[in-house]
């Protein structure tokens, strides 16, 4: 569906947007993917707010999507969920809630979907609350997201050097770059004071 109501010049038309697309896979699957229109991923670089969505709609921990759908409703509808950007392009980015169902999950799937909007739908509110600081969530949300970002770039394990290259020249174009952040910018987080709620907020007007 489209972002906040606002048309953005996506790969999608108006008639396309918040339609179902079904597939019969060849190999058994079942997999609920939603797919949401928003800004372009460089509109999210400073706030990080696609990164935090991600950890909070992918999480594991008691309370959260995974654990209703995996463990707290029996039958289980899921096997896991994830989120994050899936596709990026020029002018606007896809943001994802992946979910693994269930044989009764496929069967509930419209259930599923109504628990992931209420799942964003508490996060919105969430972040509608949280003051400056914290990115929208709680300081410690992003404190923790921070952290393991610093400790997967000190102990990345070593990467295939075309990959690396390509991602090095890419990330040559992004407006406002330093040079010296040219290698660790997928792992930089904004300082606490500049890490305000609003980015989050209008991402998850979805």
């Amino acid at each position: 569906s489209g972002h906040g109501g606002a048309a953005l010049a996506g790969p999608f038309t108006a008639a396309q947007r918040g339609g179902l697309l079904t597939m019969e896979p060849v190999r058994e699957a079942r997999m609920l993917r939603l797919l949401w229109e928003v800004e372009k991923e460089e509109a999210y670089v400073q706030s990080r707010a696609t990164r935090l969505a991600s950890a909070v709609l992918g999480s594991e921990v008691e309370g959260s999507l995974h654990w209703l759908l995996t463990r707290h409703l029996r039958p289980p509808l899921a096997t896991s969920v994830s989120a994050g950007v899936s596709y990026s392009f020029s002018d606007s980015s896809l943001f994802s809630v992946a979910v693994s169902l269930t044989p009764e999950g496929l069967a509930r799937h419209e259930e599923v979907s109504e628990l992931v909007y209420g799942a964003i739908h508490l996060l919105r509110e969430t972040a509608a609350a949280a003051p400056s600081g914290g990115g929208g969530l709680p300081p410690h949300v992003r404190a923790e997201r921070a952290t393991m970002a610093r400790l997967a770039f000190e102990f990345a394990d070593e990467a295939e050097p075309l990959g690396v290259v390509k991602a090095l020249a890419s990330r040559m174009h992004t407006p406002g770059l330093a040079p010296s952040q040219i290698l660790s910018r997928p792992y930089s987080w904004p300082d606490e004071a500049r890490a305000h709620p609003a980015p989050l907020r209008e991402l998850l007007e979805l």
